[in-house]
């Protein structure tokens, strides 16, 4: 048994026969919570959002949470009820388990990862930014419709990925994407945006693409001028620059 809030939460996830606990936000989580509620989170059918703010899982804990959301191809499923999953400002900085569960998983529709530490790179393809990129590309049943990872460690190579994937990638509709705010390395320049500025000219789902970063003027010209031929997108964000734009269109 735990003490409350957690324990009063930790056993409608466990019992699972509370079709009102639909939503989970967590602000503090001990190592053994954080291992009981993952083992319940398998079977549970119920839960539809998890929230973690703040609570400094790190890479372990969100790869703990992401291996139940996912089985290799041939087992019975996990975990198919969760749909949106916040893991915001939580110390991560490694995705091999938030990529391989990516990769397979066809029922979570939102997830947001912004204000960890997640870099470019890939570490043959089990880290950073360009891994998650990568099992997008590779997933063609995801179901996931929103994708929050503002605030890491981003540069171009990790914004090229994101743009080849949003190329094939079907069901993506917003994304939020940006090096971190507080350091002048890691940032996506005109080599991140100019790849962006090529994928719009051939996507056709994505509606919203906010790039919270260092962006010069011919990056943002060059953005403009794909959207003369992108009828998808609505919102187009590009702050934290000397070009602000924010602009619906």
């Amino acid at each position: 048994w735990f003490s409350d809030p957690f324990n009063s939460n930790y056993q409608k996830l466990l019992k699972n026969n509370d079709p009102s606990f639909k939503e989970w936000k967590i602000y503090v989580i001990g190592d053994d919570e954080l291992d009981a509620l993952v083992n319940a989170l398998e079977k549970n059918t119920t839960l539809k959002e998890l929230v973690f703010h703040g609570t400094r899982i790190r890479t372990a804990g969100a790869s703990k949470i992401a291996n139940q959301l996912w089985s290799n191809p041939g087992h019975p499923p996990k975990n198919t009820t969760l749909t949106v999953l916040s893991i915001n400002n939580n110390s991560i900085e490694g995705t091999y388990g938030l990529a391989r569960m990516l990769e397979y998983n066809n029922t979570l529709k939102e997830l947001y990862i912004g204000g960890n530490d997640i870099s470019d790179d890939i570490k043959e393809g089990y880290y950073g930014a360009q891994a998650i990129a990568n099992a997008l590309k590779e997933n063609k049943n995801s179901a996931l419709t929103i994708l929050h990872i503002g605030n890491n460690k981003i540069g171009d190579k990790g914004a090229i990925a994101f743009a080849d994937m949003l190329k094939v990638n079907k069901t993506l509709t917003e994304l939020y994407i940006s090096g971190t705010l507080y350091d002048d390395h890691d940032k996506i320049s005109d080599d991140g945006v100019f790849a962006f500025a090529n994928m719009l000219k051939v996507n056709k789902t994505l509606k919203i693409l906010s790039i919270d970063d260092k962006i010069s003027e011919a990056g943002a010209v060059t953005l403009a001028e794909a959207l003369e031929t992108n009828n998808a997108l609505v919102y187009l964000n590009i702050s934290n620059t000397s070009n602000t734009i924010s602009k619906e269109i």
